[in-house]
Order: C-alpha cells, then structure tokens, then sequence
C-alpha cells in the first residue's frame, strides 16, 4: 500500500476546500493567509485578503475594541471554540454588515506566534431563527382571543382532550362550565363596542381568578366561556365554583366609570372520562343546560 504523504499544497486544497472560513492573521493584526470560503464570506477577489489588515473586515465602530481584544488574546493565547457563544459582526466588500460566528486558534509557525481565525456566515441561521420565532409568534396569535388573550376554541379544545386522556387514565371525573353573559347586547347596544370589549376582558379576568393551574378556560366567542374542570371529587365544589363565577361577574358594575348592568348565567355538566365521550357533544350539552339557567330567571 502507497503511503499518503501530506505535502504543503494538498494541505491548501485541504483547507481551500474546506467550508469554515480561515483566517491566519499575526500578531499586529495582518492576514497572512485566507481560504476561499473566507474570502467568499467578505465578498473579496482571491488573494486580496492576505496582507490586508483584520480590521478593515470589521465595521469601523468595532475596531477599536477588536485590537484591545486581539492584544489580549496574544498575551494570554487561549482555544476559544466556534459554537459557544462568540459572535462578531464583519463587513462585507459591498458594505453590508454581515454577523458571524467565530472561533479562535493559537497556532505556533517556526516560533512565531499567529491566531487561525474560523469564521461562518450565520446570516441564514438568523434568519431561519426570525422565520421561526415569526411563525410561533403567527401560531400563537391563531390559537389565542386577542381581545382576552384567552385560549379560543380550537387550543381550547386541544387542552382538553389533553386533559381527557389524563382523566382516562386515572379514571377521573372532568366538570364543563358554560358561561354566557345576561344583559350584554344591551351593553354593546347602549354604550358601544368599546365598552363592551371592556367588559369581556374583566370577565375573563374574574373567571381566572376562579381557576386552578390545572384547570382550562377559553373564550368561545361572543360572550360565551368555557370552564374546563379537571379531578373533579365531588358535584357540590363544582357547583360551589359555579355560584362563585356567577356572583364575580355580577358584581362588575363599572367599566371606565359607567354603571353596567351585567350577570352570567351558567349550564355545568359532570363526567367520568372515557375515549367514547365526544368532547363537543359535552360542550353542546353544557350549552342547552346553561339556556335552561336563563330561562329560569338568568344569574344561575
């Protein structure tokens, strides 16, 4: 077998080829040596960089701070991996601000001391990184009421299937609480939209304070709530919160100064909790108990 033998020009097609830009720079800052990647990242012609200074690839108001950084990097030469953390931002041929990520090396060359710089473009990085917090930001907005910021009804839903598969398991028992407004067309109707909206963000707020951390609440829409009760033990604390909701509500008499007439009126169903149960049948059915309430006089 034919030994490989690693001579100086296959180690430049070597680290020519590689792609991490490299840049060998000495101790006052000049570039010795610069591979294809690197000046592919600064926008350059081949073998412009070697010669030039470090600086002239950073944006004038870094420069100052990169010598006193490279000064000390020298005095005490230290591995400085690429991945943890080190950012820098260069500057492209055209002027553009690029951000990179850097990685610092202290290599010795017949007794002389240099610093192999690793360079990459993370520009494609970060704005991957924008494209996802954007789309979290679009997914979150989709699944939440922007007028309470409660969950709608589809994350609604999601939770309390969650919460179903939970109950399952346990064979637990889960309470539904319908809760629809008394007297809010008249609201809307007398006093506008805007004062309307009000309104429904202090109910939502009264309605959380009813809650515990691993119960659910959402806005259906309109002025119609959703209480998911989870662990449920025993029919009279539900009932018990029900009343406690409706007196919460109902002693919301003012939004922005202006005496209202409001009141909830709330249908509750209780179930033990099995793969079969139609989660929107339940919610139907807490709907028709919760239209019985106001037939029955409202505020109940």
């Amino acid at each position: 077998m034919t030994r490989f033998q690693l001579d100086d020009s296959t180690l430049v097609s070597i680290i020519n080829g590689s792609s991490i830009g490299m840049l060998l720079v000495q101790e006052d800052g000049t570039i010795v040596f610069a591979n294809y990647k690197a000046e592919h990242i600064f926008g350059v012609t081949s073998g412009t960089l070697t010669g030039s200074s470090i600086a002239t690839l950073l944006p004038e108001r870094l420069r100052a701070d990169h010598t006193g950084n490279m000064a000390r990097f020298f005095a005490s030469p230290e591995s400085r991996p690429m991945g943890v953390g080190r950012k820098l931002v260069g500057l492209h041929s055209k002027g553009m601000e690029i951000p990179l990520e850097i990685g610092l090396s202290p290599i010795t060359i017949q007794e002389r001391l240099y610093v192999l710089a690793s360079v990459v473009d993370i520009s494609d990085r970060e704005r991957a990184e924008i494209l996802e917090e954007s789309n979290k930001a679009l997914q979150y907005d989709a699944t939440r009421d922007p007028l309470t910021n409660l969950p709608n009804r589809r994350l609604l839903v999601e939770f309390i299937e969650n919460a179903r598969n939970l109950a399952v398991r346990n064979k637990g028992r889960m309470a539904f609480l319908f809760i629809d407004l008394d007297g809010f067309k008249q609201i809307n109707d007398q006093y506008g939209h805007s004062e309307g909206d009000h309104v429904l963000r202090e109910v939502a707020a009264a309605i959380r304070e009813q809650v515990r951390k691993s119960d659910i609440v959402g806005r259906l829409g309109g002025d119609e709530f959703l209480m998911c009760l989870t662990e449920v033990s025993d029919s009279a604390h539900v009932n018990s919160i029900a009343n406690k909701l409706v007196k919460a509500i109902s002693t919301i008499e003012h939004v922005d100064g202006t005496t209202i007439p409001i009141g909830a009126s709330i249908g509750v169903v209780i179930t033990g909790m099995t793969h079969d149960v139609v989660i929107d049948d339940v919610i139907k059915a807490a709907d028709q108990l919760m239209y019985q309430a106001k037939q029955s006089g409202k505020g109940r």
